[in-house]
């Protein structure tokens, strides 16, 4: 198992791509916090529910965030004039909101796997 920071990991992002995070509490804040190193984003696309903190990154002028959730944090951004909008879907939609919705990448907080429990599955696109 290779283990990168993340940094490093957000340097593997394209500078048009698509992102799906975790919700709330299982969203990696060091994550979020490196994409701010960079600055090539051509098209950024983050779908999201309940972020917990308000991130740099949302605020340049190529990331948008579509999020199924409007909380304090997602007003404030969009108040302070991010691209961020609402897209209803309760939690027994989120798989009708996954599939209108394409992602390329999927970000959360995990804990290590033991050796019974390591699987990686293939992705259905690069």
């Amino acid at each position: 198992m290779q283990v990168i920071t993340a940094a490093e990991s957000v340097q593997l992002l394209r500078s048009i791509d698509t992102i799906t995070l975790g919700l709330g509490p299982v969203l990696p804040a060091p994550f979020m916090d490196a994409l701010n190193g960079r600055d090539d984003w051509q098209d950024l696309t983050i779908y999201s529910a309940m972020l917990l903190s308000n991130y740099d990154v949302l605020s340049h002028p190529n990331v948008k965030l579509r999020s199924s959730f409007f909380g304090p944090v997602e007003r404030s951004m969009h108040a302070a004039g991010g691209d961020v909008q609402y897209i209803p879907a309760d939690l027994r939609r989120q798989a009708l909101f996954a599939k209108k919705n394409p992602t390329r990448v999927f970000i959360s907080a995990v804990t290590p796997p033991d050796s019974c429990l390591l699987y990686t599955s293939p992705s259905p696109r690069d």
